[in-house]
């Protein structure tokens, strides 16, 4: 899974590079950047449906977060603390 995992976030390091590259992007046609889109839209929908539906399954195995204030100043809280 962490090898998966790891190929993945390359290839998404990858499409942001082609992304940001606005000479590279205007080589496409607007009907083209419109498939790309629409592919990565409904691959993305795909894999978030999986997490959740992943996350309700076996949730209950992986321990929670919890957020603890952190006080900083009088009345002033940060974010808090992971722990």
């Amino acid at each position: 899974m962490l090898f998966s995992l790891d190929i993945l976030e390359r290839s998404l390091n990858g499409w942001r590079q082609w992304i940001r590259n606005l000479s590279l992007m205007s080589q496409f046609t607007l009907e083209e950047l419109m498939e790309m889109e629409e592919v990565l839209k409904k691959q993305t929908q795909s894999f978030i449906e999986y997490d959740v539906e992943t996350s309700k399954r076996w949730g209950d195995k992986v321990p929670q977060v919890r957020v603890f204030p952190e006080r900083r100043r009088e009345g002033e809280e940060t974010r808090g603390m992971y722990v």
